[in-house]
């Protein structure tokens, strides 16, 4: 019989995975919506967000660590956005084929531009050093409290914006039927920049995030790329609330394979999975996702918002 850890450490080591992708997939889905291809480019708003809060923090220590994260999330949505303005607007023009090869080709560049400037080194934000808690035998940070709770609350404030505001409603129009809503006196190019802004600033906050749990690695954009990815595909390109249930998913998945004791087969100890494991978890989600339901979970044949 093969063991697993209790189920409250699996659901709270989900959300902690959880809080490390919904962000970024989420931003991932929604430039995706008004922009008609996938970005590769996406994932480095991470890195990029965390290296700027970082640099800030460090600059300007008595602005604080929230100052230096506003600053942080504000670069990545910024830099999403110009780089959107200047570049992938000219290749989604060409093709979604073109936007994507030239995504990943200002991946590999944003990624050595952020090492020449940071270093390759890991990097950690200046944060004090606190007992974790044991709930009921489940252990958790009081940094992996926080990335869960502000993630809940970005989610939560996003999703009302959609749905409340006049901007949302432009995102959803946009998303749905451009040429409709342009019609009707939408500025789609207007609506399109401030939502890559948006999507940008949402994956630098979760940058952000991952870097203040673990710590800031320049090639986390890499590493992300796949299960952000996975999350966007498994919950429905293109699905706003699909990005976070595919989020979700690809947490649970990770999560249950890599914390089952397979040393029990053969009686001989505990054995796990290795970390590079999770790459491979990923990968099969996608191909049954890709069999079985190739909208994504949430999908109904259209990109919906």
């Amino acid at each position: 019989m093969i063991q697993i850890l209790p189920i409250l450490q699996i659901l709270i080591d989900t959300l902690i995975r959880t809080s490390d992708l919904a962000l970024i997939a989420l931003g991932l889905n929604l430039s995706y919506g008004v922009s008609r291809f996938p970005n590769v480019a996406h994932v480095e708003m991470a890195p990029l967000g965390a290296a700027v809060a970082l640099a800030v923090a460090a600059l300007f220590p008595s602005g604080g660590l929230v100052g230096a994260a506003i600053a942080g999330a504000l670069a990545a949505g910024l830099a999403a956005m110009l780089l959107h303005r200047f570049a992938f607007e000219r290749l989604a023009g060409v093709g979604p084929a073109s936007a994507l090869i030239g995504s990943l080709a200002i991946a590999m560049m944003l990624r050595a531009g952020l090492q020449a400037v940071f270093g390759t080194r890991p990097q950690q934000f200046d944060t004090p050093l606190t007992p974790p808690h044991d709930l009921w035998g489940a252990i958790l940070s009081d940094l992996q409290i926080a990335a869960i709770a502000i993630t809940a609350v970005c989610l939560i404030g996003f999703f009302a914006m959609l749905r409340l505001t006049p901007l949302g409603r432009s995102i959803r129009a946009i998303a749905a039927n451009p040429a409709l809503a342009t019609a009707s006196g939408i500025d789609a190019r207007r609506v399109t920049l401030v939502t890559v802004f948006l999507g940008g600033t949402l994956a630098g906050i979760g940058g952000i995030l991952l870097a203040l749990v673990t710590q800031l690695d320049i090639g986390m954009g890499q590493m992300l790329l796949l299960p952000v990815f996975a999350a966007a595909i498994v919950g429905g390109l293109g699905s706003l609330p699909g990005a976070v249930i595919g989020a979700f998913a690809i947490a649970l998945a990770e999560t249950l394979v890599m914390r089952i004791d397979f040393g029990l087969l053969a009686a001989d100890g505990p054995r796990y999975l290795p970390l590079g494991y999770l790459t491979g978890i990923g990968f099969a989600l996608i191909v049954v996702t890709l069999v079985y339901r190739p909208e994504g979970l949430l999908s109904r044949g259209g990109r919906r918002a």
